[in-house]
């Protein structure tokens, strides 16, 4: 398949806006239901995924790239679970009369920049009789995975921090990575507030450190990005960072509140002045750093059940 550069133009030009309005758009608020796959329960939370892999996310930019094209069809569906025309056709499921939704995979071209390919997925919803026919229910959600998730938080930064003996400070009044001394700072747990009257301060505790531990992983002894205060270096730094921590978040079952207006204006001239660049720079970063805080987490604490 041909490489499809003018749809990513559209969903930069798409991104800008959103941006504009001041919301973030690459991560959702939580739905009232979980889908039951195989005996386990699976949160909604607004990430998308494949359905033979509930929990391996679907890469950030193909996050935006979905909610755009959901945007476009006014789409309002209760899962965020895709399957492959692939899988439809193995298993000899009919494939849906409705136009398929496209996800962009992106490889790194041989003479610089990047090569996007697009290929086609169907949402579940699409699929007539979807429950029976490819063997899931939804159920109403669990409002104790909310407890849950922060443990999960909790236990990966913990496996974080005597993995690479991260130091954070909390109590602050503010947020932020230190370059030079390599510390986190971090406003107290009780310093964070409920928004619109939701019982979420924790979730926007999260969501604020993930974005902090996403900025530590940029240093030079980890992900080597360019990081310092001119206003580009800065700006592509706090996008990452954005992202990073709402693939997080999404990984960990965490709803929270991330960044605000502040940082939108030096995202949009990075993106006004880059383009596709900027954008797809910024999404590759991101993913790299939510996985490698993944693998570390993990990493760490599979060495001390083994020890």
């Amino acid at each position: 398949m041909p490489t499809q550069m003018a749809d990513l133009e559209e969903v930069t030009s798409w991104l800008k806006e959103e941006l504009k309005k001041e919301r973030t758009p690459w991560i959702k608020p939580w739905t009232n239901l979980s889908v039951r796959i195989a005996g386990e329960n699976f949160p909604m939370n607004g990430w998308p995924s494949n359905i033979r892999s509930p929990r391996s996310y679907y890469a950030p930019l193909n996050m935006v790239f979905l909610m755009h094209q959901w945007q476009k069809r006014k789409a309002n569906y209760n899962s965020d679970l895709y399957i492959t025309r692939h899988t439809l056709e193995n298993l000899k499921i009919k494939i849906p009369d409705e136009e398929p939704y496209k996800v962009v995979n992106m490889f790194s071209g041989s003479m610089g920049g990047y090569v996007f390919i697009l290929r086609e997925v169907f949402h579940v919803e699409q699929i007539e009789n979807c429950e029976k026919v490819i063997g899931f229910s939804f159920v109403d959600f669990d409002a104790g995975v909310y407890g849950y998730s922060y443990k999960r938080s909790e236990n990966a930064l913990e496996a974080l921090k005597q993995r690479h003996r991260m130091r954070i400070h909390e109590g602050k009044r503010y947020a932020a990575f230190n370059l030079v001394t390599e510390e986190v700072s971090m406003p107290g747990m009780g310093q964070f507030i409920e928004v619109h009257g939701k019982n979420n301060a924790e979730g926007h505790y999260w969501a604020t450190m993930w974005h902090e531990i996403v900025h530590w992983t940029g240093h030079r002894y980890r992900l080597d990005r360019p990081q310092g205060m001119e206003e580009s270096v800065y700006a592509k730094e706090e996008l990452v960072a954005e992202i990073g921590s709402a693939y997080l978040c999404a990984n960990f079952g965490v709803e929270g509140k991330l960044q605000h207006a502040d940082y939108i204006h030096s995202w949009l001239k990075v993106l006004d002045d880059e383009g596709d660049k900027a954008l797809a720079d910024a999404f590759v970063s991101a993913q790299k750093a939510a996985k490698w805080v993944l693998d570390e987490s993990r990493n760490q604490r599979r060495n001390a059940d083994e020890g």
